[in-house]
């Protein structure tokens, strides 16, 4: 049996790594930028530095902040609007995971045609876009080193993806944990469990190749080791560096290996109830994990001896997966993640209501166990109720 991977983006990594964007777009002869960040960012000077740097290069640039939480096709449509009046000759996202998703799919506009709806559901842009930086101010998505744009469809009232080598791969990724160091303590847990789950899942799937896994391991080890450290002291800045890079690793994993049942959960329920992307996959993981290890025991057993765990003692794939899930519980706990249950407005019976969107997500036919709808409906109820 073959497996391939792909190298997906080059990466400038290291405190202070931002403040060179103006060098390295002048690198390329680019003299106008877009600049996309969002209030969030604005408001904690995060694009003080870039924006510095990017004048003393002499590099001009537009801004568009109007990034939604969740980037509709609707708010990256006014950002590629922005971007092509303003005729600009590449693109910089400065941000979460919302940000860098905006920066990509006004990249699609900038060599493709409006509507962005175009390519969706498998729909490839055939041309590409302009250069594109993505600068990563959470811990979290990876999104800086994949090919995959994340968008609600507005009409269809569901996240879709749009993968693109040739739009969506950063020409330079660039991980600065400087940029993370003011990350409130919830803020970090959040992102910082899409990370895990992406290097979980994707070592998990029915896809797995041995590079992807040599980096979701490292990953998982330095999470679970960091995160914690890192949501109890925002300043301690070798847990920020060991997290911001977990995240860039597992992201590189993920691209190459995707994730599989946590987020169709977490996309399901984050679409219906709104939540947080890491909310709501940090909600799934642990029961998506104790769920696929009688078909991928071993798999399961290797994401346990990452996290640290003696496997020695679990010998059936039901007590594998049991024991990795508690630990994921365990986990959770120690980095304060908040519960769904204790999410005001959200019910049993709303996330419970989800279920027609999982066996649906683009990330399911990645899974080693498939869903029936009273599992489905049976797991919904315990992410809510936070057991396994």
């Amino acid at each position: 049996m073959t497996s391939t991977f792909s190298i997906c983006a080059p990466a400038l990594m290291g405190f202070g790594a931002s403040l060179a964007i103006g060098e390295k777009c002048a690198e390329l002869g680019v003299k106008k930028a877009i600049l996309v960040f969002d209030q969030g960012v604005e408001n904690a000077g995060l694009t003080k530095g870039v924006e510095k740097s990017l004048k003393d290069a002499g590099i001009d640039y537009v801004v568009f902040k109007d990034v939604a939480a969740d980037p509709t096709d609707v708010s990256i449509e006014a950002g590629g609007k922005v971007g092509r009046e303003a005729k600009v000759e590449a693109v910089i996202g400065v941000g979460g995971g919302s940000v860098l998703d905006t920066a990509k799919g006004i990249n699609v506009l900038m060599g493709n045609p409006s509507p962005l709806s175009d390519y969706f559901l498998g729909g490839k842009p055939t041309n590409p876009g302009l250069p594109i930086f993505l600068i990563p101010t959470t811990g979290g998505t990876g999104s800086e080193c994949t090919l995959s744009c994340i968008v609600t469809d507005v009409k269809a009232r569901r996240k879709t993806t749009i993968r693109s080598k040739n739009c969506n791969l950063s020409t330079l990724a660039i991980v600065d944990p400087e940029l993370m160091m003011g990350l409130p303590p919830l803020l970090t847990a959040i992102t910082g469990i899409d990370a895990f789950a992406h290097a979980a899942e994707c070592a998990t799937n029915n896809k797995t190749n041995p590079v992807s896994d040599a980096l979701a391991k490292e990953a998982i080890g330095n999470l679970v080791r960091h995160l914690p450290r890192a949501v109890a002291d925002g300043s301690d800045r070798e847990a920020r560096e060991k997290v911001a890079i977990s995240a860039m690793m597992a992201g590189t994993a993920f691209a190459n290996s995707l994730p599989h049942l946590g987020h169709c959960f977490g996309h399901s329920i984050g679409a219906t109830l709104h939540l947080p992307h890491g909310l709501a996959v940090g909600a799934a993981i642990a029961q998506a994990l104790c769920f696929v290890s009688d078909a991928v025991p071993e798999k399961i057993r290797a994401v346990g001896s990452a996290m640290g765990l003696d496997m020695s003692s679990a010998g059936d794939p039901i007590s594998i997966g049991r024991k990795v899930g508690e630990a994921v519980l365990k986990f959770k706990e120690e980095i304060k993640l908040p519960a769904l249950k204790d999410q005001k407005g959200v019910t049993r019976e709303a996330v419970v209501s989800a279920h027609p969107l999982v066996t649906k997500d683009g990330c399911y036919p990645f899974s080693a166990k498939k869903l029936t709808e009273d599992q489905t409906k049976e797991l919904l109820g315990k992410m809510y109720d936070g057991v396994l």
